[in-house]
């Protein structure tokens, strides 16, 4: 059994569990070591950005920016046009399009409908949990925002990053503490490969899952949505909406050629004025005496698209090429074909945030620490092509401990943010606690040096080749009592076992393989353990307003 807590420890007691028996602590993110300089600066709102003239982050702020007229001027027949064929495609492959989709579609066309957007790359199954907890992020900003006025409807929108190349980046699947890797060797803009390949990996995963509350329904789920003849793109938007179709959430793939010939002045002048690195050059030295930046903004950003190939678009004197050569354009060539096949180019990460910001009414962008600092390198840019500049939030940071693991933990005095610490300080911290300290060996390693010293001196005034002789002994002595040290270190830690497994256990569930939780685990690896068995039932947990990092017991 577990000792009691020691006395010099206090526990800090968790928030009240909600409905389905879920709680957390809030933890500041500023205080948590685990973000970059600028992201807490942007995040605390530090004064040396305010001559970015950016949209305030928070709910007054993103009140006054739906105000802005500006958002009368989009084209939402082309996006509902858009929409329409996309969740056609989607009902067209069994799924059953929820009546509050239905909702925020026909909401969209009006003008007094707004959106909040997050996106990510095709992750199977969704990826790591800061995907869920971007779409949850984003469903509940909404929800706050319905809740406080009537002039506008907020709707939440997931942006897939379907033309993403990088098909290694979304491959692997950790999950309960195991890797699964899908075998394919497709190539090109990662939404329109297909899904071969995975039903097989996914197998494995739902063997080693097993039986447990929840799991059965979300694994059907992942089944009914990854089969091999579907693309990654259709297999992705048919999970999200089976998993959050019900809460509202919209989902656009914008490899569209509607959506992309909406975008040729922006591509145009991309490629004929090169104007992007000087663009964002005066806030981006702002910016790099205040950490590292991200992006390299090329002169040119845009990639050459195929079914299997996304190339980038390099300058070279007198015209264009992609880096294998295949492709080769002079300015008239390149020009022409933007303009007559828009869906054969691709924007790259500089290029877009604009893309995105140019086809939705889109009041606020939640994404995670790197896009947050990307975004704002990009604030030249947009003022460049006079595109509206979003609201930028962080999503909510979190990391999942069942309620027995984290009681034990609790139990032992531990709390706040003890758990951001190495399993070594934390044991050290519980054996001082209780009494077990090094001070002993320490007194030993003063005095034998004290007495040693003194003995030397005395050697090498009487015969001053009697000095090397004391000095060694002292380091073989003191060698001595470090190894007797370790020996007992090792006697403790075995006879306080199951406190310090539990202290490296919580650690490794936060920290899996040294990498924070929420962006290596998959939430299919929670489900069902504790009281967790939906991935909606963390909502009311992930406001991105809160600049928190949740620890979310389950």
């Amino acid at each position: 059994m577990l000792s009691e807590i020691p006395s010099c420890l206090q526990s800090l007691p968790l928030s009240s569990p909600n409905m389905n028996g879920i709680s957390s602590i809030a933890l500041p993110l500023e205080e948590t070591g685990l973000f970059s300089s600028i992201f807490i600066d942007f995040i605390e709102q530090r004064q040396w950005l305010d001559h970015f003239q950016l949209p305030k982050p928070d709910l007054q702020g993103l009140l006054q920016v739906a105000q802005d007229a500006e958002w009368e001027k989009f084209d939402r027949k082309l996006l509902l046009n858009t929409l329409t064929a996309q969740y056609r495609e989607l009902e067209e492959s069994g799924t059953v399009i929820s009546e509050a989709v239905k909702d925020n579609l026909e909401a969209l066309s009006s003008p007094d409908s707004r959106t909040i957007t997050t996106g990510q790359q095709l992750h199977p199954a969704t990826g790591p949990l800061y995907v869920v907890f971007k779409i949850l992020s984003t469903l509940n900003l909404c929800k706050q925002l319905n809740a406080v006025q009537q002039q506008h409807r907020f709707i939440p929108v997931f942006w897939l990053a379907s033309e993403d190349h990088d098909l290694q980046e979304v491959r692997e699947l950790q999950v309960a503490g195991k890797t699964y890797t899908w075998l394919t060797e497709q190539s090109g803009p990662t939404g329109r490969i297909s899904c071969k390949g995975l039903p097989e990996m996914l197998e494995q995963l739902k063997t080693d899952l097993g039986a447990r509350p929840g799991i059965d329904k979300l694994l059907a789920d992942v089944f009914n949505a990854y089969k091999s003849e579907y693309t990654l793109s259709l297999a992705t938007r048919k999970l999200i909406h089976e998993w959050f179709g019900k809460a509202g959430l919209l989902m656009i793939d914008p490899d569209a050629a509607a959506l992309k010939r909406s975008f040729i002045p922006v591509m145009q002048r991309d490629i004929t004025r090169q104007e992007a690195p000087q663009a964002a050059k005066r806030l981006e030295e702002e910016l790099s005496t205040h950490g590292s930046l991200p992006l390299s903004i090329r002169s040119v950003n845009l990639f050459y698209l195929g079914e299997q190939f996304r190339l980038r678009i390099d300058t070279i004197p007198g015209g264009f090429r992609t880096p294998d050569e295949r492709f080769n354009w002079t300015p008239e060539q390149l020009s022409a074909e933007i303009e007559a096949f828009p869906q054969r180019f691709s924007p790259n990460v500089v290029l877009r945030p604009l893309y995105q910001q140019s086809i939705l009414p889109n009041v606020a962008y939640i994404g995670g620490p790197a896009e947050v600092v990307y975004w704002l390198q990009l604030r030249g840019v947009f003022q460049l092509h006079d595109i509206p500049f979003p609201v930028l939030l962080p999503r909510a940071h979190a990391v999942l401990v069942d309620n027995n693991l984290y009681e034990k933990f609790r139990r032992m005095g531990f709390a706040g943010k003890d758990w951001l610490e190495k399993p070594d300080e934390l044991i050290a911290r519980w054996m001082n606690a209780r009494g077990i300290t090094t001070e002993v060996f320490d007194q030993a390693r003063k005095q034998t040096t004290l007495e040693m010293d003194a003995l030397t001196g005395f050697m090498e005034a009487t015969d001053k080749t009697l000095g090397d002789a004391g000095r060694a002994e002292k380091v073989r002595m003191l060698q001595a009592i470090d190894k007797l040290e370790e020996k007992w270190k090792k006697s403790q830690k075995r006879s306080e076992d199951q406190s310090v497994q539990v202290i490296r256990k919580v650690r490794d569930r936060i920290f899996p393989n040294g990498t924070l939780q929420e962006r290596h685990d998959n939430i299919l690896g929670f489900i069902g353990s504790g009281d967790l068995q939906h991935p909606m039932d963390l909502l009311e947990h992930m406001d991105p307003l809160k600049k928190s990092l949740n620890l979310i017991c389950y």
